[in-house]
């Protein structure tokens, strides 16, 4: 897992918090998604970290299946972004 989002497509960073995140993403296109079953283009998903949040690039099927192998118990929100390969660090 590394790469990660931070500025939305006007180059504007996002905020810190989960809630913050998601809220960044669909402000700028994000479409909300369940947790998918196959490698999608433009996959992103936001994990709740406790203080923060983090919007990470799941860029292959590999990527993706750390993801959600990795979850565990803490809350989190798929998205199709269509800026994700362009903003992730």
């Amino acid at each position: 897992m590394g790469k990660y989002i931070n500025e939305n497509s006007k180059g504007q960073l996002i905020g810190k918090t989960y809630y913050e995140k998601i809220s960044a993403l669909i402000d700028d296109g994000a479409i909300k998604i369940d947790t998918p079953k196959a490698f999608i283009e433009n996959l992103v998903c936001v994990i709740h970290n406790g203080y923060f949040g983090a919007i990470c690039y799941a860029y292959d099927e590999r990527e993706m299946n750390c993801f959600i192998d990795g979850l565990g118990d803490r809350k989190f929100q798929w998205f199709i972004y269509k800026y994700a390969k362009q903003l992730a660090e």
